[in-house]
């Protein structure tokens, strides 16, 4: 498990934040360009259940629709399967943070009537997908697309936060769909350097104290310096107890552990806190003496 901490005192207490991690999958920062052939790359036609092959000219790929003798839709989907790139664009995109998904499209001869980006996850069987903008005829055109929800990600049913983020962290594939232009002549398309980037662990964008991985787990602004999770204790007298409190954000829930001694490990004193933007507070009735109490505000995972 990958943690982020640090302590902030106030008077005789201290708090802790941590963000938790689960396993890593997906590899951040990866491009696939098709320089060295199409291993793990498939391609298929949804709609008419077809299975035709692709091209690999020059280090891209290239697909083609033949000439036809009416006009009806036909979709070719490239998809990385869990061969590609040796699997780096399989499984957890939630903990590996991947921020945003690109690649590069040509188009030789017409611009695709419909062009999308798709992940599809086994374990829900859920097809999310981020409609494109059109493309230019006779360049390259080069597409970046945030892996936020909020961004334009869609959903047949059921799209939700929860499912999004449920499903990043079991990416079964990723691909691109292409759908020929209404033309029946014959059409070309070609890809170029997919890519996954992610969240640096090592970097911190807006010097705020949080690295830009952090920043994407707690739900912070990476480029904001205003935007960023930390922690207030209130020292009080209260019979009550004593006052923590942290600045929030909407769709995480928190856990929250306390001490008295920071070489004994904290103690769990509340679960699946659910965040109450832009400030959560937790009266803690079990700190009512001098303490001194530390607590640690962890995101949940």
């Amino acid at each position: 498990m990958n943690t982020h901490t640090w302590l902030m005192k106030a008077g005789a207490t201290a708090g802790a934040l941590v963000l938790a991690c689960g396993a890593l999958a997906a590899d951040p920062d990866t491009t696939e360009t098709w320089d060295a052939g199409l291993e793990g790359w498939v391609r298929w036609d949804p709609l008419n259940s077809r299975n035709p092959t692709m091209t690999n000219p020059g280090g891209r790929v290239q697909i083609k629709f033949g000439k036809q003798s009416w006009s009806f839709p036909e979709v070719h989907l490239v998809q990385a399967t869990t061969n590609a790139s040796n699997g780096s664009f399989f499984g957890d995109y939630w903990n590996t943070a991947i921020t945003n998904v690109g690649f590069s499209l040509y188009c030789a001869t017409h611009a695709p009537a419909d062009l999308r980006l798709y992940f599809f996850s086994e374990s829900s069987q859920n097809w999310w997908y981020y409609p494109l903008g059109s493309a230019a005829v006779g360049q390259w055109t080069r597409y970046e697309v945030p892996v936020d929800l909020p961004q334009g990600w869609r959903l047949g049913t059921g799209a939700s936060f929860a499912s999004f983020k449920a499903d990043l962290k079991n990416v079964t594939w990723i691909g691109i769909q292409v759908q020929r232009d209404p033309d029946i002549a014959r059409q070309t398309y070609e890809f170029d350097d997919f890519t996954i980037n992610g969240a640096s662990p090592s970097t911190d964008s807006d010097t705020d104290g949080m690295s830009d991985w952090a920043e994407f787990i707690a739900g912070t602004a990476a480029n904001d310096p205003d935007s960023v999770l930390v922690m207030d204790v209130a020292v009080t007298n209260s019979p009550d107890g004593t006052i923590v409190s942290w600045q929030s954000v909407g769709n995480r829930t928190y856990g929250i552990g306390r001490t008295t001694n920071l070489l004994e490990a904290f103690e769990k004193i509340e679960t699946g806190v659910t965040a109450t933007p832009p400030l959560n507070t937790y009266m803690d009735g079990g700190a009512t003496g001098r303490g001194p109490y530390f607590y640690q505000i962890q995101v949940e995972d």
